[in-house]
């Protein structure tokens, strides 16, 4: 096997797959020249216990075969020839990575990461690559990080009767939903439903796309496939399915207000920013001067409007986890409020500023009453100039 790459394009690529199959040090990769001449065609890839993930590379094929390195050792090569074109060669147990009169010899893994079959029986589904990247770009932030919810670590696409492909997330306290009109695909069933865990996006974000994004799913196998621009991954799925979020959509609820969403973001950001410090303790009698870190994550936002004494404007405080006087950070923003009417809710700010980066413009706040109740229950935001996104975020209770 040889082959001649850029070491930036090797190196890239190295650590994209090291990351998507969660692959250590000393795990096995292999290079692997299909052909030579203009239909050469030259593949990286590895395989843990529950992906497998094969990334084309730009390369020239010189001689086809097949090369293993450990993923230390074949990254430091690289990265020692920053901005070169190398060689790749194999002799025997070893190869040599060269460029110019400089050159370093690797030995080969005894046990290396064959080519591995596509599953058979798989539904294929064809898309539109632009279509598939932007609805997951524009709700990925939604996903859950707790790895022991599974089923709510990915995101999940569907199709239905309008013929829009949709892309939702959510991790249980937040749910973000994308649209967009399919300008192709090639459908086997009148609608289409899939979950893409973590890993499946992560890939489809790191390879380079082709035009179109084929999606394999192989029924009660429990794996997921995906195909484009010549990388191809497979990946385990949940046994539980992603649940029904059509069911926490309020319908029609009132609308509370209408506000920037770069202003609000802006204040919002100085608020948190306020706060990401040191707060003293006052409650402390023995030691009234100890400091503790304000934790991000219990942060509050507290938006409030009242037409008697806020105007134009809604007040916006947030505050740290102890609730001290002195550790309120509190802005306004302008906003509108229908005649009569006045907001009042408990937000959690990380979610309200993910949500305000991913819109521009005028953002509508939406929410109802819950029943028998003063307390909000989801509360909705949309924004007339992204008439197919909007994002849900469940109230902080007091």
């Amino acid at each position: 096997m040889k082959i001649e790459i850029s070491a930036n394009e090797l190196f890239n690529r190295i650590m994209d797959l090291k990351i998507l199959v969660d692959a250590g040090d000393n795990d096995p990769v292999a290079i692997e020249a299909y052909a030579t001449g203009k239909d050469g065609r030259v593949v990286v890839r590895a395989q843990s216990y529950t992906e497998f993930v094969e990334l084309q590379i730009y390369a020239r094929a010189l001689e086809s075969g097949t090369v293993s390195f450990y993923f230390r050792e074949l990254a430091q090569a690289a990265h020692a020839f920053t901005r070169h074109t190398i060689t790749i060669t194999r002799l025997a147990a070893r190869s040599v990575i060269s460029a110019g009169s400089e050159s370093i010899t690797l030995e080969s893994p005894i046990k290396a990461n064959q080519a591995v079959d596509a599953p058979s029986g798989g539904e294929r589904t064809v898309f539109d690559s632009d279509d598939f990247l932007v609805v997951m770009a524009d709700v990925a932030h939604a996903q859950s990080e707790d790895s022991s919810r599974p089923t709510l670590c990915g995101v999940q696409f569907e199709v239905a009767a309008d013929m829009k492909l949709r892309a939702i997330a959510t991790d249980g306290r937040c749910l973000a939903v994308s649209a967009r009109q399919i300008s192709s695909a090639e459908l086997k069933k009148p609608e289409f439903s899939a979950f893409l865990p973590r890993p499946a996006c992560e890939f489809l974000v790191r390879v380079p796309l082709g035009k179109t994004t084929t999606i394999v799913q192989f029924g009660n196998k429990g794996q997921i496939g995906i195909e484009t621009g010549g990388s191809v991954g497979y990946f385990n799925t949940p046994e539980k399915t992603f649940p029904n979020w059509r069911e926490v959509v309020p319908n029609d609820p009132p609308l509370l207000a209408e506000f920037d969403a770069g202003e609000t973001e802006d204040t919002l950001n100085h608020a948190v920013l306020a706060l990401d410090h040191k707060v003293l303790v006052k409650d402390d009698e023995d030691d009234p001067d100890s400091e503790v870190t304000t934790e991000y994550n219990r942060l509050a936002a507290h938006l409030f409007y009242s037409a008697e004494t806020s105007g134009d404007y809604m007040d916006i405080s947030v505050k740290d986890p102890y609730g001290c006087t002195e550790s309120k950070f509190c802005t306004r923003v302008k906003c509108k409020v229908p005649e009569g009417g006045s907001v009042e809710a408990l937000l959690d700010p990380r979610f309200l500023l993910r949500m305000l980066r991913c819109m521009s413009g005028t953002v509508m706040m939406s929410a109802a009453k819950l029943k028998d109740s003063e307390q909000l229950g989801p509360v909705l935001f949309k924004c007339p100039a992204f008439p197919d996104f909007f994002e849900i975020i469940m109230p902080l209770r007091d």
